[in-house]
Formats: C-alpha cells, structure tokens, sequence
C-alpha cells in the first residue's frame, strides 16, 4: 500500500501532486508492484524480434551483394551458351546489343569488380575518370547485355549447386528444385553439424580410453620391481633378436632351395620341384628299406 498523503501537502504541492498522481495511476499498482513490468518484457521481446529481423535482412542483404560481385567478377561472355536441356534462357540474352557490344561489354566486366570492391576502394578522382570513360560510360546502353549475363551466370551456378544436392536429378529436371536450394543448404549444414559433433564425441572418447591404457600402463610399471622391469626388457629384446635370427634362417634356406632349382614362392608347381620332391620321397623308401635289411642282418647274426 501506499503511505497516506495528506491532501494539504498535495494541494500545497503541484508538482509532487503530479508525480504522486503518475506514480499511483500509470507505473505502481496499489500493493507497490510496477505496471510496467509484463510492458517491459513484451517491449524487450519486440525489441528483440526486431533487431533479429534487422540482422537477417542485413546478412541477407550484404549476401546479395556478394553474390552480384562475384557473379560480375567471375561471369564471361560465354557463360550464356550454357544452357540446361529444357530450361528457357533468361530474357534478354539475344539481345542484339549484346552481340553489338561484346568486346565493350568485356571491358565493362573488367573494369567493374575493383569499383564494387569495398575493402580496397578506388580514390574518388579515379573512380570519376573511370566513370566518365568507356565502358562504364556506355553503362545505361550495356545494362541489358549485362543484367541478361549476370542472370545466366547466376542461374548457371543454381544449376550446379542442384545438381550437387540432387545428384540422381537429371539436368533436364535440375530446374525445378532450385527453390529447394535454401532448405537443402539448410539441411546440409544440419547434417554437418551434427557430424561434427559425432565425431568430436567420438575423438573424446578415444582420448579418454588412451587416458585410462596410460593409466594402466603407468600403474603396471610402478607394481614391477627394477629387476623384473629389466627381465622384461631383456626377454623382448630376445625376442626381437630370435624374430631377426628366424627371418635370415628362412633366406637363407630360400636360398638353398634356389640353388637345388627349387622356387620356394612359384607355389610349387614347377616340373623340377616335383622331381624334387618324388626324390626326396624315395631316398627316404630306400632309407627304411636299408633299415629294415640291416635290422634283418642284426637279427640273424644274433641267431647264429
């Protein structure tokens, strides 16, 4: 509630009557709240809205720019004859003036990407030379001829970003998901983000798991003795060395199968290797045949 005013002291007081007056009918609820607080909320949220939209027709704004000074600077005469089977070619584009003036309208493409470029700009005495000599005083007459190849170059580029985003699209039909580039940009940079964040997801946990393998392998280290730790190192390095032995130990018998007319890496099917080995099986039939000739001999002499 508000404290009591003796209406003398308001009578005797214009001007704090004013303020009393504002204070209990406009700002302050009776019970001392203020009336303008859910209006402050409502005012920061269009403010808010606002300034979001001004940001967006802004950035939306200075991509048009961008996008005509790229279209200006990279676009040739020749980006005209590209044409997509079934697509109707921008108005203007046989216009007879622009076949009248190519060379100039060369020229003027040209000399138009520095004046556009606004983070080197042209002193003002140059940039009025240029405009008052040709091409760019011819600009009102090249205006058509340009507008007509900068369109072409633009829906060229539209061309080709749908046909990236709709790869199973044929050409003839490229045309009609143009105005689904937007969402598709969208959908794209959706996709990206989210693996982005898989993989980061992914990395993290790689680096925890190498975290808690050091971990182990530091606490391992510090349950082994010196004398243990040095036993390990010097069986791994035996290892190494009989790994080292074995290998020259297969060269080398490599090496002597060679020798024999053997190919140890021909998969044995060479006729020699055959020979070879029928050999070898018969000198090992002749062996036991002597063996058991011999263990016959043993057996009578022990008799007589």
């Amino acid at each position: 509630m508000f404290p009591p005013v003796d209406d003398h002291v308001l009578e005797n007081n214009p001007d704090f009557a004013r303020l009393y007056r504002t204070l209990t009918t406009s700002i302050l609820n009776p019970d001392g709240t203020s009336r303008r607080s859910k209006e402050s909320k409502e005012n920061e949220a269009i403010r808010k809205r606002r300034h979001k939209q001004h940001t967006d027709q802004h950035r939306l704004q200075a991509a048009k720019q961008h996008l005509l000074e790229r279209a200006i600077a990279t676009a040739s005469p020749a980006d005209q004859s590209r044409r997509v089977p079934g697509s109707r070619a921008p108005s203007g584009s046989h216009d007879p003036t622009h076949a009248d003036h190519a060379e100039s309208l060369v020229d003027l493409l040209l000399a138009l990407p520095p004046l556009l470029d606004t983070t080197s700009p042209i002193p003002p005495d140059s940039a009025a030379l240029l405009l008052r000599s040709k091409p760019l005083s011819d600009l009102a007459t090249l205006a058509p001829s340009l507008a007509a190849l900068v369109s072409s170059h633009l829906h060229a580029a539209a061309l080709d970003l749908t046909l990236l985003t709709h790869h199973p699209a044929s050409p003839s039909t490229a045309p009609r998901h143009i105005p689904a580039l937007e969402h598709d940009y969208a959908s794209l940079r959706d996709r990206l983000a989210s693996s982005r964040a898989t993989l980061l997801s992914a990395r993290l946990r790689a680096a925890a798991a190498l975290t808690r393998l050091l971990h182990v392998h530091a606490e391992t280290l510090a349950q082994l003795s010196p004398e243990a730790a040095a036993a390990l190192r010097a069986y791994g390095a035996h290892l190494r060395d009989a790994k080292v032995r074995g290998a020259e130990r297969v060269r080398n018998l490599q090496r002597e199968l060679r020798e024999y007319g053997v190919d140890a890496d021909d998969g044995g099917g060479s006729a020699k290797e055959r020979m070879m080995r029928e050999m070898a099986k018969a000198h090992e039939e002749i062996g036991r045949q002597v063996d058991e000739v011999t263990l016959d001999l043993e057996r009578l002499h022990t008799g007589q």
